[in-house]
């Protein structure tokens, strides 16, 4: 095969496998507790706040502003990991609020963010207490990231969640012309020259 006709080929490979990003709308989520053992389905996605703490006093609901985490009486912050279950995903972001800063400090860390896969991929933010945590791509698809909060804070809110799922890698109409035009180069390039008799 040609070479410009392997790259077409790669082209086309690539466009194809490349998903759409899906945005979780929390206003149109069931507003409720996720402390509860199912948690809250959402978009397609499941929230649920493991508890971890002694005196269960944490509280974990999702509703129009996202998903907030208080530590509430709690004498030890925020016990607890905010599991995320997904479709088969290829890749996924969410900006986040976590606080009082100042509380941050001790360990030095925001959010510790693990997704279950092959890859082991992880991000630990940093102690500012404010930013956007994003796999894009992770190395490899994935279905659960655990979100696990300075034990020091008191208050988190994740307050927008996009993703990409293996299954919406589906072409947009971009790709369909690409493919298109891609076929019609192949199509031009495989002809053999008529030779004309003399």
């Amino acid at each position: 095969m040609k070479k410009w006709a392997l790259t077409v080929v790669l082209l086309l490979t690539l466009g194809v496998a490349t998903g759409m990003a899906s945005t979780i709308d929390f206003s149109t989520c069931a507003a409720g507790d996720i402390t509860a053992s199912l948690g809250i389905d959402c978009g397609g996605v499941n929230f649920f706040y493991a508890f971890d703490g002694a005196t269960g006093a944490n509280t974990a609901v999702i509703g129009s502003g996202g998903v907030v985490v208080d530590a509430g009486s709690d004498p030890g912050g925020l016990e607890g990991v905010l599991v995320l279950t997904f479709p088969t995903s290829l890749s996924m972001a969410f900006d986040f609020v976590i606080g009082p800063q100042a509380a941050l400090a001790a360990n030095d860390f925001g959010l510790l963010v693990i997704l279950n896969n092959p890859g082991v991929d992880f991000i630990e933010t940093d102690a500012t207490g404010v930013g956007t945590v994003a796999f894009q791509p992770a190395s490899n698809p994935f279905t659960i990231a655990n979100v696990t909060p300075n034990p020091d804070a008191s208050n988190f809110t994740m307050s927008s969640l996009t993703f990409t799922t293996a299954a919406e890698a589906v072409p947009e109409p971009g790709t369909y012309a690409l493919f298109g035009s891609g076929l019609l180069m192949l199509g031009f390039g495989s002809r053999k020259p008529i030779k004309r008799r003399s």
